[in-house]
């Protein structure tokens, strides 16, 4: 599953947050172009943790809970209760300045597969209205699960580019995490492994290791005469190495 978000978004508020607004995006503009959940002048989408759980497997409820009160700290959302009973605890979410972040030009290109079941908790229904008319409001707020055949991917390793260059995911990571700043870094480290003949079948996730290490041990040898990273990776058996540089 593919996952979308803005790296603007991302630079400025983190990646996991991005990632978040560009979903709450697809479903307040759903919901306005549908004419739904307006509320004390603005549109509303709601949500569980548990349901942000299940179309995000990869963030712990915590995770969740810390990110939405991230990003209503920072005035980017704001949560509310527009829910039939008391009782019922779920979640509604808005922007703060819907216009700054609901544009025409942000017809927010989500794919079904991102999107789907995202408002898969439904709120509570009132015992009074009529249940038929809830399982059309539900149905209405899924996407239809397409079937995808799936295809096996055979990469190969190839030899590091000596044009290599740091993407602004590396700049993004480096800034989040608190790794060297990928430009310092990247000469080494084209260097280095053009003059061992390393193959990798993904350069961009070894360079993400490469910083992440290099952090690490430049805080625990500060004053080695290597550079900290090479000493890291000279200390790998040219027999184990191939598979430590792919960076998972």
């Amino acid at each position: 599953m593919n996952y979308t978000f803005d790296a603007d978004v991302a630079m400025e508020f983190g990646v996991n947050e991005a990632v978040l607004i560009h979903n709450l995006q697809f479903w307040v503009l759903r919901n306005r172009a549908n004419n739904k959940h307006t509320y004390e002048g603005r549109v509303w989408t709601y949500n569980s943790v548990s349901a942000f759980a299940d179309l995000f497997p990869f963030w712990t409820a915590r995770q969740i809970r810390t990110i939405l009160d991230k990003l209503i700290a920072k005035k980017v959302i704001m949560k509310g209760r527009f829910n039939s009973t008391h009782y019922d605890r779920t979640c509604w979410y808005c922007f703060t300045e819907e216009d700054k972040w609901i544009r025409p030009k942000a017809q927010i290109d989500l794919t079904e597969t991102s999107n789907r079941n995202v408002q898969i908790d439904q709120p509570i229904p009132d015992s009074k209205t009529d249940s038929n008319t809830d399982i059309k409001e539900s149905n209405k707020e899924k996407l239809p699960t397409p079937k995808i055949k799936k295809t096996k991917e055979i990469k190969k390793r190839t030899k590091l580019n000596e044009k290599f260059r740091p993407t602004k995911l590396h700049y993004i990571l480096s800034k989040e995490k608190g790794y060297a700043n990928p430009d310092d870094e990247v000469e080494g480290f084209i260097d280095y492994h053009i003059a061992k003949g390393t193959l990798n079948y993904d350069w961009d996730r070894a360079f993400n290791t490469w910083l992440r290490v290099g952090t690490k041990f430049s805080q625990q040898n500060s004053t080695r005469s290597k550079t900290t990273t090479e000493q890291f990776y000279d200390s790998i058996p040219d027999a184990a190495y191939p598979d430590f540089g792919d960076g998972t």
